[in-house]
């Protein structure tokens, strides 16, 4: 060390390195914000004031719906630019998967953004065609237990703590296997789900491989090689809007979306926004 160069001068230094680097980082933040701003340029035009709102509401559910999400995310984005040319505009409420279902029931709501068909659901919503998302469900577990599941047959998962969402329709195979002794174990989200995972408080989560990824990605990062994904997906689960059946005009509504999507299919505006997001989808 230079007998010349004191602590203080080189705490100093340390100083404006740390300090340079936070601004380096600072500068290529706003770089990728100013880069997605641009590739999203294309947005649907401003709606008159006066223009009908429809009152939709969804969930957490990053990187496809999120509150903080660039345009709150894609099925967001497509539900905006359907609605606008049909001369509507969008106001989203974001809630708990749980309490968004139990609000949509009670009519607090026209309707929901990312829903998962099953019939039984149909006695509550009016089901609109499929955005086109598909997510893939299935099992994540620890890189330390890669034989919790085998061949992930019902049968294999016997026993064994599953993470689950309040709330969250499930594939059939799940289903099958809490009959044959999997024991589910709900939560809030899927952020604590993982966390659970992580504790040993479950042997595996039941997920969206992308949200997992996400979640891992942005929450858990520095516990991100303790994850593994199980292939093959148990299921793939195409995300739908859907009509709240406690609105007397829920038919309209429901036919007002499948036109929406049918023109921003046929103008171009749906592959726009499916590009803009095809890091995600």
């Amino acid at each position: 060390m230079n007998p010349r160069i004191t602590a203080s001068t080189a705490s100093k230094r340390a100083a404006g390195k740390t300090w340079h680097r936070r601004r380096w980082l600072c500068s290529l933040a706003m770089l990728a914000c100013a880069a997605y701003s641009k590739a999203g340029s294309a947005q649907p035009e401003a709606m008159p004031a006066d223009a009908p709102v429809l009152h939709l509401v969804t969930t957490e559910f990053a990187p496809y719906m999120g509150e903080k999400l660039p345009e709150q995310g894609v099925p967001v984005a497509i539900a905006r630019a359907a609605l606008a040319s049909q001369g509507w505009r969008l106001q989203v409420a974001f809630r708990p998967w749980a309490r968004a279902l139990t609000e949509l029931e009670a009519g607090q709501h026209d309707g929901v953004i990312g829903a998962w068909y099953q019939p039984e659901r149909e006695r509550v919503m009016d089901f609109a065609k499929p955005m086109g998302i598909d997510n893939q469900v299935g099992y994540f577990g620890l890189a330390t237990q890669r034989n919790a599941a085998k061949n992930q047959l019902p049968a294999d998962l016997a026993g064994l703590h599953i993470g689950t969402v309040q709330g969250y329709a499930n594939p059939k195979a799940f289903e099958q296997a809490v009959q044959l002794g999997a024991k589910a174990d709900p939560a809030r989200d899927d952020l604590t789900n993982l966390r659970k995972l992580l504790a040993g408080r479950v042997d595996l989560v039941l997920i969206d491989k992308g949200v997992a990824r996400y979640l891992i990605n942005t929450e858990l990062k520095g516990a991100a090689a303790q994850f593994v994904w199980m292939e093959p997906a148990l299921e793939r689960m195409p995300l739908h809007f859907a009509m709240a059946k406690s609105r007397p005009q829920h038919q309209a509504l429901r036919e007002l979306m499948d036109r929406g999507q049918e023109v921003i299919a046929r103008n171009g505006e749906l592959e726009r926004i499916r590009l803009r997001w095809k890091d995600w989808l």
